[in-house]
């Protein structure tokens, strides 16, 4: 018996992939550079015990009395000695620069600076001089200012220094001009200036 046979269908061909396209590749991010902490401040260090004291101590400003120095006749037998003060419309803006030199100035030279000395101050738009009280000075010395036989007329301030043109002016008009000589007597440095009644003493020679 013949088998019969079916004829086999052709296979159909295989179906073409499709190729994948590839993303392109990101470019890598950089990284951030790490933070760095704040920086901490360094703690501030106390004053040298030095400037502490110098700060908290007590001036040696002397301590006079209005009724004793307003409006008197006086003479000062007293030795000085001088040097130069840098002033701005009158205003002294080294004071405390000059005094020193003024006093390192009577030591080198071989003067005694008492304790608790007169300061003056002469009259200057731009330069005047400072003057401070000392003992056994020489003779001839051009440093050397003497107050010795001047009658003094004096005037007492509770004003401060700004205010010093007008209390000038009232002593004009007191003396009926102008004095040959005119000196400003320091009775308060900054740090007593609040506290104390007299600032300063006008000393004027006519």
């Amino acid at each position: 018996q013949q088998q019969s046979s079916q004829p086999q269908q052709p296979q159909q061909p295989a179906q073409p992939t499709q190729p994948t396209q590839q993303q392109p590749s990101q470019p890598a991010q950089p990284k951030a550079p790490p933070t760095k902490p704040p920086a901490v401040p360094k703690p501030i260090e106390p004053a040298p015990k030095e400037a502490q004291e110098a700060t908290t101590s007590e001036c040696s400003c002397p301590d006079i009395k209005f009724e004793e120095w307003d409006k008197k006749k006086t003479t000062l037998n007293k030795l000085f000695y001088k040097t130069f003060s840098p002033k701005l419309f009158y205003y002294p803006f080294s004071m405390s620069i000059d005094i020193n030199r003024a006093i390192e100035g009577a030591k080198k030279a071989g003067y005694t600076v008492p304790e608790g000395a007169m300061i003056l101050d002469t009259d200057g738009m731009f330069l005047g001089s400072v003057m401070v009280e000392v003992q056994g000075a020489k003779e001839g010395d051009k440093n050397i200012v003497s107050l010795a036989g001047k009658e003094l007329s004096t005037k007492a301030s509770k004003e401060s220094f700004k205010k010093i043109k007008s209390e000038k002016e009232d002593l004009e008009k007191e003396l009926g001009g102008k004095p040959k000589e005119l000196y400003i007597w320091y009775t308060s440095c900054p740090r007593c200036a609040d506290t104390k009644k007299v600032k300063y003493v006008l000393l004027a020679v006519r």
